[in-house]
């Protein structure tokens, strides 16, 4: 029995110092190492806004170089945007960018005498909405957080729709028109986009400058205060001796413009950013 147990144990021990050799010969094995997937603002983008803009302009009489007034006091807005990115590395984003809001004015009325003709007008100029279509340049980060923040420049072109009358409180004559006005738009802004997320909001400063534009003609008549129904002409009035004649009738032609308009605007806003989906983190085995 013992010389059994014996050869057991002499059989056995070299088996076990092969296989110790074995695991000798093999690579030491790591913990993988899991990082996360590089952000990219590449990618279309859709979004809401909301904000404050400070439209400025006035209405001038171009005969006497009045100025009747214009719009003024802050407004509400509100409207959307879409627009798409793509980052050509590490540090710059390009886009393009349209955006619409509307604007939540009230009228503003301006009294004003003009003396040349003594006639009291009442005016009045706002805007309804307004587009901009911009080209942006972005800078970005390198790093944890870094390349979630997003600081950008715009500029492009700009189309506001105003409204504006004219009322000559002598005569209750009136000119009004509504048009959209073409200009300029230039802005800066910062973006940041959530984390695992499609979701990005931002801060934006906006300056629209705009052209010049006609409200229309009106022709008075400073001694009778009424519309000419035809061309004046002279008349020889028959009056009694010893009492002056009545002047003529002297018609003027004064046109309105609406000129030196702007605006100011200030909004934040949020986009949904699509083809961004966080991937599962790679993990690297060695």
């Amino acid at each position: 029995m013992k010389g059994l147990w014996l050869g057991c144990v002499i059989v056995v021990i070299p088996i076990m110092q092969s296989v110790s050799a074995d695991a000798a010969d093999l690579p030491p094995q790591f913990e993988p190492i899991p990082y996360a997937p590089i952000f990219t603002w590449t990618g279309f983008y859709i979004g809401p806004n909301l904000g404050v803009a400070w439209p400025g302009g006035n209405i001038t009489d171009t005969v006497t170089g009045t100025n009747l007034g214009g719009t003024g006091g802050a407004a509400f807005i509100g409207g959307g945007q879409l627009g798409y990115n793509y980052q050509i590395n590490p540090n710059v984003v390009l886009g393009v960018e349209w955006l619409i809001d509307g604007v939540a004015s009230n009228n503003n009325s301006n009294i004003v005498v003009i003396p040349t003709i003594t006639d009291v007008f009442q005016t009045s100029l706002r805007s309804d909405w307004f587009t901009t279509l911009t080209g942006r340049i972005g800078f970005t980060g390198i790093g944890t957080g870094w390349d979630r923040a997003l600081f950008y420049i715009k500029g492009g072109a700009a189309w506001v729709q105003n409204q504006a009358t004219v009322v000559d409180l002598s005569t209750g004559l009136s000119v009004a028109a509504t048009k959209i006005d073409a200009g300029w738009v230039a802005g800066a802004g910062v973006e940041y986009a959530f984390p695992e997320s499609n979701w990005t909001i931002r801060l934006e400063y906006d300056y629209i400058g705009l052209d010049n534009s006609t409200v229309g003609t009106m022709t008075v008549d400073p001694y009778n205060k009424q519309k000419p129904s035809k061309p004046p002409t002279m008349v020889t009035p028959v009056v009694p001796p010893m009492v002056p004649p009545t002047p003529p009738s002297r018609f003027v032609s004064e046109t309105f413009n609406a000129g030196s308009q702007s605006a100011q605007v200030v909004m934040l806003g949020i986009n949904y950013k699509f083809g961004y989906a966080p991937p599962p983190a790679i993990v690297t085995k060695y």
